[in-house]
């Protein structure tokens, strides 16, 4: 009798509602919360994902970087050992240029080199002196020959010999001293031309070299800026991929509770309108039985039902006020009379932790 009055009155279609709109809630609640916890673990990854590649792009710049400037520093080693060694080889044709510049420096200041053809020049020149003795050698054995050493004969033919002798020669004598001081001059003056261009090869190869160290000192400090700008942008990057992560492991997670917030109330409010239908259902069932049983009574006892053998007197109606009909709630809502203004107790979102220590 309790089941057939339940269906009939509507109260087992409203629990069943309740019940069902319960589950679904606790259902809603659940699947939340796991969404939101994987938002959360996933946010968690990806930034640690983020860090952790932007320690590595940090690590990677910091050791292209000491690459490149130990690249460097050996190159400019390699420079001045090769300009070293040049100069080592160059050295002593620059000194020899040194002297003979020196040399030449000093003729042309004391005159050695600049002086005019003298007497003394053609009394001291080899070739004259050679004649001259070889002259007086043979007028001397010639006389003597002749018992006539010491004879007038003999000194007037050496007066002779040395009158003519210095006539012939003094060109002679004056063209060999002036070839003599010319190629003095000139051995000089090449020794020192030539000291001069390696000079000039020499302060060259150290501008270069100077310029090519300049060179790779500034491409090592183009190797600091870049390592340190990219270890920068890489550390930005990370900070903002963890960020971003962070975001929307948040946002994620807020929206999965949010559905789910909605998603449970949803669901109570279906329990509670199905509840309602139901429980309307039953009163309209029960309007109908009472307006059969009120019937059956005026016409003296006709039975309820074809074939249901049994009549009720009025004594036996049942009550149909909504105070004998069970109280039917579902999570903390009176479904059967619902309270439309009630507020639903949303679970606060637990925020984020957007740095982490650690």
């Amino acid at each position: 009798m309790g089941g057939f009055l339940g269906s009939l009155t509507g109260a087992n279609q409203a629990n069943a509602a309740a019940q069902a709109a319960k589950a679904q809630a606790d259902a809603a609640r659940q699947a939340a919360e796991q969404q939101a916890a994987a938002y959360n673990q996933s946010a968690g990854i990806q930034s640690g994902a983020a860090t952790q590649a932007a320690k590595a792009l940090q690590d990677a710049y910091g050791t292209g970087t000491a690459a490149q400037v130990n690249s460097y520093n050996n190159a400019n080693n390699t420079l001045n050992q090769g300009y070293q060694s040049a100069l080592g080889f160059l050295q002593p044709y620059s000194n020899l240029g040194n002297q003979a510049t020196g040399q030449l420096s000093q003729g042309l200041s004391d005159g050695s080199l600049t002086r005019s053809f003298g007497a003394n020049d053609f009394s001291a020149d080899p070739g004259y002196q050679f004649r001259l003795e070889q002259g007086m050698n043979g007028i001397q054995q010639s006389a003597a020959a002749g018992g006539g050493l010491m004879s007038g004969a003999t000194l007037k033919a050496l007066q002779n010999n040395n009158s003519n002798l210095a006539s012939q020669e003094y060109q002679n004598a004056y063209n060999r001293y002036n070839s003599d001081q010319a190629n003095r001059f000139n051995r000089l003056a090449g020794l020192a031309q030539n000291g001069q261009s390696l000079a000039q090869g020499m302060g060259n190869m150290a501008y270069q070299n100077a310029t090519n160290i300049g060179n790779n000192q500034i491409g090592i400090g183009n190797a600091y800026y870049t390592g340190q700008l990219g270890a920068a942008n890489a550390n930005s990057q990370g900070i903002l991929g963890a960020a971003n992560a962070q975001a929307e492991g948040i946002l994620g997670a807020a929206g999965a509770r949010s559905t789910g917030l909605n998603d449970a109330a949803q669901a109570i409010a279906n329990g509670t309108i199905g509840a309602a239908n139901a429980r309307g259902q039953g009163a309209g069932n029960m309007m109908n039985l009472a307006g059969q049983m009120a019937a059956a009574y005026f016409t003296g006892g006709t039975s309820l039902a074809a074939g249901g053998g049994k009549s009720f007197g009025s004594s036996s109606l049942p009550s149909t006020t909504s105070n004998n009909l069970p109280n039917i709630q579902s999570n903390g809502l009176n479904i059967l009379n619902p309270d439309l203004n009630s507020k639903v107790n949303i679970p606060k979102i637990a925020p984020v932790n957007f740095f982490p220590k650690g």
